[in-house]
This record gives C-alpha cells, sequence and structure tokens, in this order.
C-alpha cells in the first residue's frame, strides 16, 4: 500500500513537472502593441527654456492649505503670455486653477479631458544645500533641466501646452472638444481644482470618453532582470486613507510610571497591525504586467509566471520583500506620525500614531477600517480618522477597447522600443477626482524615468532630460490626433 503511495506520488510529482514545464516553454506572453514610430521633430531647446522659466515661480502648495498667492498669480501671468492662444480659450476658472475648452466642431462627440498640475510640494528645510542646482533656479546643466517640478509635474504640463499651442498656431481645429484641466493643488489633494472641477463637469452632465493624467512612466532599469525599457500605462489607482490609533493610559509623573502606559500600549497596537499584513495577489493589470515582460525574464521568473495557477503564492511572497513590488499586491500600512506627551517627565494621558493606506483596489475605505479595527482590539484603544479626505481605490478602466488602444498605440509610437503595459499607479493623483466623471481614465508621464532620476521626485536635485523634452510634445500632439472624429474610438 505504502509503495502504490510512493509511487503514486511520484507519477504525480513527474507529470506536475512536465505540465510546468510544457506551460513555460509554450507561454505566449499578452500580444504587445507595436505602432510606427513617430519621430517629429520638435526644438528641444525652446521647450527646455520655458520649462526653465515655469520652474522658477515657487507654486509650492503646503499640508496647512497656505500658498503664496501672488506667486501663483504671477505663474499664470507667465502661463498667458507664453500660450497666449490657449489663454485665448474659453476658460472656466477654479481658484487659481482653470478648464480650457478647444470646441471641435462636432458637439456630438464626447470630448476629450488632458490634465497637467503646476503645483510642487516644499524642499525639505535644511537640505537646499544638497541640491546640485538650486531648486528653484530652472538651470539647464549637464543635459538636464534642474528643479522642482522638472518631473512633478511642471514638465508634463508645459510639454502638454507647448503641443496644444503649436497645433493651434498651424490652424489646428478639433473635430472632438479637448478640455485642459490646470490643476494648483494636486499636492494637497486638489480641494480647489481636480475636486471642483470634477464636480462642475459633473454637474453639466460633461462625461469625457477619455482622461490623462500623470502616473506611469516608462522605466529604464528599475525593473529587475529586465533590461527593455517599460512603458506602465496605469489603468486603475490605488485609494488614500489615514487612520490614527489612540491608546489612553495614566498620566502622572514619569518617575512613577505604571506597568503599561498609553505609549506602550499604542506600540503594542501598531506592532500588532504590523503583524497583520492585508492579503495580496498577482491579479489585475498587475498580472498583465508580469505576463508582459515575461519574455525578458530569466527562465526561473517566467517559469514562475507562466504557472501563475500554481506559483502564485510563491511569487507574491518573493515580491512581498521588495517594497514597490509588495506595494503593488496589497492595501499598504504605512506608520508615519507619533504623539505623545507634551513633556519628557509626563507621563501622557493619549498617545496617537498616524497610520497611511494605499489601498488595493481589491479592498476599500470600510474594509481597511474593519481591518485595522480588528488588528489593534484592545482595552483603551480606539482608531479614528485622521484629518483629511479618504479616497476609495479607482476601478479598472479598459485594457481591451478602442480607447485603450488609441492610448496605447500613441505610448508605442513614441517609445518604440518599450514594452507597453498596463499597471497600477501606487500614489495619488487628480485622476481620482474624475470617477464618475470620464468614461476611462488612463495615467502616464510620457518621459523617461531611471534610478538615478528617481529619487528627485518629491526629492533632492529633481531633474528631466533635455533630450526627453520633445517626447513629451509628441506624446501629446500625436493623442490629440488619435481621438480625433468620429471613428476614433470604434
Amino acid at each position: 500500500m505504502i509503495k502504490r503511495f510512493v509511487l503514486l506520488v511520484l507519477v504525480t510529482l513527474v507529470g506536475l513537472g512536465l505540465y510546468t514545464g510544457w506551460r513555460m516553454m509554450s507561454f505566449e506572453a499578452p500580444g504587445q502593441i507595436s505602432a510606427a514610430p513617430d519621430d517629429t521633430p520638435f526644438d528641444t531647446g525652446e521647450i527646455a527654456a520655458l520649462l526653465s522659466e515655469a520652474i522658477r515661480f515657487p507654486t509650492i502648495s503646503r499640508a496647512d492649505g497656505q500658498i503664496d498667492h501672488a506667486v501663483f498669480d504671477a505663474f499664470n501671468g507667465w502661463f498667458d503670455d507664453t500660450f497666449p492662444l490657449l489663454a485665448g480659450l474659453e476658460t472656466k476658472w477654479f481658484d487659481h486653477g482653470r478648464l480650457l475648452f478647444l470646441h471641435g466642431t462636432d458637439p456630438d462627440l464626447d470630448p476629450v479631458l488632458l490634465m497637467g498640475h503646476f503645483d510642487v510640494v516644499p524642499v525639505v528645510p535644511g537640505t537646499e544645500s544638497e541640491w546640485r542646482h538650486p531648486p528653484f533656479a530652472g538651470e539647464i546643466a549637464e543635459g538636464f533641466v534642474w528643479g522642482r517640478g522638472a518631473l512633478d509635474m511642471k514638465g508634463p504640463t508645459v510639454g502638454l501646452a507647448y503641443a496644444l499651442e503649436r497645433l493651434m498656431e498651424q490652424g489646428f481645429v478639433p473635430q472632438r472638444t479637448l478640455i485642459i484641466a490646470l490643476h494648483p493643488d494636486e499636492e494637497v489633494g486638489g480641494p480647489n481644482g481636480a475636486v471642483a472641477m470634477g464636480q462642475w463637469l459633473k454637474g453639466q452632465g460633461i462625461a469625457p470618453i477619455l482622461a490623462v493624467d500623470e502616473g506611469g512612466v516608462v522605466s529604464r532599469g528599475l525593473v529587475p532582470g529586465v533590461d527593455r525599457d517599460v512603458a506602465m500605462i496605469g489603468v486603475g489607482e490605488k485609494g488614500y486613507l489615514s487612520l490614527e490609533i489612540v491608546a489612553r493610559g495614566e498620566g502622572g509623573h514619569s518617575s512613577m510610571p505604571p506597568p503599561d502606559t498609553a505609549v506602550t500600549r499604542l506600540s503594542d497596537a501598531v506592532t500588532r497591525l504590523k503583524l497583520t499584513p492585508f492579503a495580496g495577489g498577482v491579479d489585475g493589470p498587475v498580472r498583465t504586467m508580469y505576463e508582459t515582460i515575461a519574455p525578458e525574464l530569466p527562465a526561473y521568473q517566467r517559469y514562475l509566471i507562466a504557472n501563475l495557477w500554481l506559483y502564485e503564492p510563491v511569487m507574491a511572497a518573493a515580491m512581498s520583500g521588495v517594497p514597490a513590488a509588495n506595494a503593488s499586491l496589497r492595501t499598504t500600512i504605512a506608520p508615519t506620525m507619533l504623539e505623545g506627551s507634551p513633556k519628557e517627565n509626563v507621563l501622557p494621558i493619549t498617545a496617537v500614531a498616524t497610520v497611511n493606506f494605499r489601498i488595493h483596489p481589491r479592498d476599500s475605505v470600510e474594509s481597511v477600517m474593519a481591518h485595522v479595527s480588528r488588528a489593534v482590539a484592545a482595552d483603551d484603544i480606539t482608531v479614528r480618522l485622521a484629518p483629511g479626505h479618504p479616497s476609495e481605490p479607482a476601478p479598472y478602466s479598459d485594457t481591451d477597447g478602442a480607447v485603450w488602444r488609441a492610448v496605447s498605440h500613441t505610448v508605442a509610437s513614441i517609445f518604440p522600443e518599450a514594452l507597453v503595459t498596463p499597471s497600477l499607479v501606487l500614489g495619488a493623483t487628480d485622476s481620482r477626482h474624475y470617477k464618475g466623471v470620464a468614461q476611462n481614465i488612463y495615467r502616464f508621464s510620457p518621459f523617461v524615468l531611471t534610478a538615478q532620476m528617481r529619487p528627485g521626485i518629491h526629492g533632492t536635485n529633481e531633474r528631466i532630460r533635455v533630450d526627453d523634452l520633445d517626447e513629451l510634445v509628441r506624446f501629446y500632439t500625436h493623442l490629440i490626433g488619435q481621438v480625433q472624429g468620429a471613428g476614433a474610438f470604434d
């Protein structure tokens, strides 16, 4: 009996090995998107000079909502002087931001919404000297335009405006109305910009068939094991939530501490939360992305991807050790702020930890709150919403129909050497405020990002290559051409 069982196990293992090996050998990645390269020339020197000027306006958004209105007004004045044809379009103002309408000749066609923001995050105090070029000087040096906003997102916004202005100079009149959203406060959640604009469009019954915002990039050297560029088009976006975990204890003098204080109870609660991660999985656009890049990966990784039906837990476990990969699998937990006693020799009555969650589309604000409440449950521990505005994860946009093809073929035309794939955006963009307004939302920043450049986004030495600036303009120019006509999305 034992021999028969052992024989059965061996036969099963051999059969499984042969089957999974056959699946790897016969695995076909999703059909790679290809399109005729678009190499329309643009003057990168002129674009670089304009971006340099834009960076010199420190349009900083701050967490407390305080801004320098004179600087934002000055930037808008510069924008109008630089792009006079755009400035002359029908305009709807929202604080320092605006919607511009380039009306099409066919009012029956659903419009297209193109977005950009021109506010930036502050430079961390005390790090100014670490910049190789001053953060708001807009210097052009070493083949780059340097400064806060070069990547996020004055570079793409200037590229969009430049593309539209040049088209209009050439007499371009669209068949399909183009709506251009210039957001002034994306870095603080967009209350006066994208939130208000989205609500206004919805109230007017305007439902763009396509909306394009920042998000995925052309990744160069950022995907381990892949030598080719990977153009990641964000078809979904994680949600955003911050919660406060509050622990209560006895106050008093620190010279006579009880066995447990509010701080130790809070520490235990945060530890319990850390040890209770959210479930993960290789699914949706993340799965499609790995299937797309599989042919470029080493054999053992191709084997796992070809047999995700069997090895998904193994692959997920391996990915969980890499922060970016782990974030694509699940809702993440990030304790970010702590608050306790106002003085070192006073026991606090309450201690508070602020924890930020980026919500995977399989979860929701409600399910995250329930998960946290279960994980930290104990006497004298409560969970409450932190100040701010939580947002649900964005639903996935189509990755098979005509609207997806218009965007993905544009990306393939501008970056013909790159693998083009849908992806999940891990951060938050203004596009989330157009859920229920735009029919399809795609998030893509049309520039190449390297490991050397990535720390500059919200960090030090932010910069963009001068030679890449024409790709920004070509992307928007090509996309605008793609979406024209009644048959554009057939």
